[in-house]
């Protein structure tokens, strides 16, 4: 026999009620916990869960079958058996109708006790530490938010509630017991009570939360799938940003070598350039001091070999100027010279302009004078 409940169900006759009469048009039903501001809701039965179906199908299989069926099926021979499908395929042998209404009675009913127990458990699982808290259930359509009923019920702490928070608790008003507190599982198991070999509340515990396990398990691979879909993504990119980026350095890199190159190319030929006009100036500076050592050197030897200063001087401003020095070397030049009236005449004509030479730099230079005094 089951526990009592330690909670006071008010009002549950009402949603029990309601639940068995709209399940058959119902696709699910919630719970909300109107007891604070805003109403949360805490649980939902789904009528077309494929788990809970499968579950319930089994159920009912097995509340069908006949011991006495199931104790022949045991013994069967191979060839029996195969025989016995047979019958069971063979479209001349439709099944029961009786049975197939009675499957899907029983079907209805242990849908809606375990929708009423997922209501009671998860009620009673609000109450921790709670006095009393007012619950509201909805059926609702199949697939869609249209509401068909709305029940409210109130469960109350029986220990607190005895203990002096309200009026005494009326002896007939005791919880109802769990519909699903001993379901009989078995061949020899009656629907009158019959010693229990399986607590469906524990077995559903366990399915959802397996079920619970296993989409937290499903979330967690998306999360790791996924993560591991973004970090080989980033990867991939930051790879490809580094290739860019060091062929971009590369390509600097050698714009960087051709321009020293260039530049180096470009001092090299400065420097050379430098160093010609260095040397060709260094050359001229060295041949000036030459041809001045050697003039002094060649004024001694001259004048040691009998040449007068005068003569020496003369030969020097001859020697000055290349062009009078290769006038004076032609051979005609030099026949004309060892000609004395010519010579004379020569110089008779030099220094008559350089006569006229000095007086017209007089005449100039009184004419200069003579502009500038007016003024």
């Amino acid at each position: 026999m089951a526990e009592p409940s330690p909670y006071l169900y008010e009002s549950w006759e009402e949603v029990q009620a309601m639940v068995r009469e709209l399940a058959p048009k119902s696709g699910y039903v919630t719970v909300t916990d109107k007891t604070a501001q805003r109403e949360e809701q805490i649980t939902r039965y789904d009528f077309d869960d494929a788990e809970e179906l499968r579950i319930i199908n089994a159920e009912v299989a097995i509340r069908l079958q006949r011991p006495d069926e199931a104790d022949e099926e045991d013994h069967t021979l191979d060839g029996e058996a195969e025989d016995d499908a047979d019958d069971e395929a063979d479209p001349g042998n439709p099944p029961d109708d009786d049975e197939d209404e009675a499957a899907s009675e029983l079907r209805q009913d242990l849908l809606i006790s375990r929708c009423l127990a997922q209501i009671r458990r998860y009620a009673e699982g609000c109450m921790a530490g709670e006095t009393a808290k007012v619950f509201r259930a909805r059926c609702f359509m199949p697939k869609a938010s249209t509401c068909l009923g709305s029940k409210q019920f109130v469960l109350r702490n029986i220990a607190t509630y005895a203990a002096g928070d309200g009026p005494p608790v009326p002896a007939a008003a005791a919880a109802p017991a769990s519909p699903l507190a001993t379901v009989p599982l078995g061949k020899d198991a009656a629907l009158n009570g019959a010693t229990p070999a399986y607590d469906l509340n524990i077995g559903l515990a366990s399915v959802n939360g397996f079920r619970a396990l296993g989409e937290q398990y499903r979330l967690f691979g998306n999360m790791v799938l996924t993560g591991a879909e973004r970090i080989a993504k980033v990867q991939e990119g930051n790879v490809g940003t580094l290739t860019k980026e060091l062929t971009d350095a590369r390509g600097v890199i050698d714009q960087l070598l051709a321009t020293i190159v260039t530049l180096r190319g470009v001092d090299a030929t400065s420097s050379e350039k430098a160093a010609s006009a260095m040397s060709e100036a260094e050359r001229s500076k060295l041949g000036k001091q030459a041809i001045e050592t050697i003039g002094d050197v060649g004024k001694a030897f001259l004048v040691s070999r009998g040449l007068t200063p005068e003569a020496v001087i003369v030969l020097n401003a001859v020697g000055a100027n290349p062009r009078l020095t290769a006038f004076l070397g032609r051979k005609d030049v030099q026949e004309y010279l060892r000609d004395e009236r010519e010579v004379d005449a020569l110089i008779a004509m030099l220094d008559a302009a350089i006569q006229h030479r000095a007086a017209s730099q007089k005449a100039a230079a009184s004419n200069n004078g003579s502009a500038a005094s007016p003024a």
